[in-house]
Parts: C-alpha cells; structure tokens; sequence
C-alpha cells in the first residue's frame, strides 16, 4: 500500500478557490444536457460558493461569476451555500458546451473543461481532476 506523503497536500492560496467537478443523477456527459426532457429537471449548472464568502465578496444566488485558472474561464451563475467549503467551489458536469450542434446545451452554463488544468495524481497514476485552482469575480 503507497504512504500519503505531505508534499501530496495542496496548498490554496489565500482569495483563491480549489475547484471540484462532479455529476449530477440526470446527467452523464454533455451530450445529455442537450435532452430537453432532462433540461425540464435540471436547467442548468450553478457554482457552488460557501454562503459566507459569497457575502463578503457581495455575490448574491443568481449572479454570474467568471471562474479563471491557468488555462481558461468560465462563466456560472452563483449558488451560495452552506453545502461547501470556504476554499472550495463545484459545479455539475456536462453543461456550457461549446458544440453550436447542441442548441440547448451551447453556452448554458458553466464549462469544466474550459478551466480544469491537466495533472497526474502521484500515488497511482490517474487523472486530477480536482487539483485547479481558480480565481473568481462578479460580473
């Protein structure tokens, strides 16, 4: 069995945010955030940001954030919430594609791909998936 080494943690600066992405039930790939059917339940993504910080950084639910790290940006609308972290934010897979071919996906919401950097998790080999930092800002 690998040892966890400490050099393994991340660090988040401070005013900086690691970003996580995940799935939601109705959803698997951006190809089923173009299924109207689907879009009835979940119409879009929202970034989860912690309640508190989102006070301070005067972002209220329903305002669009830019999310940047090294490689691009994105832009969501906000979720303020107790439900993450004050270091952290997440948002559902699958939506904010960039295909015009899938009209109701192209640009609804937030796009995972356009920010997540690539990183190989040194333990055993696998993608990271949850490894970028990003900044933020209202817009």
């Amino acid at each position: 069995m690998p040892t966890w080494k400490s050099e393994y943690e991340m660090v988040i600066p401070a005013g900086k945010f690691r970003f996580i992405t995940g799935r939601h039930a109705q959803f698997t790939q951006s190809g089923t955030s173009n299924n109207k059917m689907l879009l009835d339940l979940v119409p879009t993504n929202y970034v989860w940001i912690n309640k508190r910080v989102a006070t301070k950084m005067g972002i209220k639910f329903g305002d669009k954030i830019e999310i940047a790290s090294k490689i691009g940006k994105t832009t969501i609308k906000a979720y303020p919430t107790e439900k993450i972290g004050p270091d952290t934010l997440f948002f559902v897979h699958g939506f904010g594609v960039y295909s015009k071919a899938l009209t109701l996906a192209h640009n609804n919401g937030g796009n995972d791909a356009a920010i997540i950097e690539d990183g190989i998790e040194p333990m055993h080999g696998s993608t990271c998936l949850h490894d970028t930092i990003v900044d933020i800002r209202k817009v």
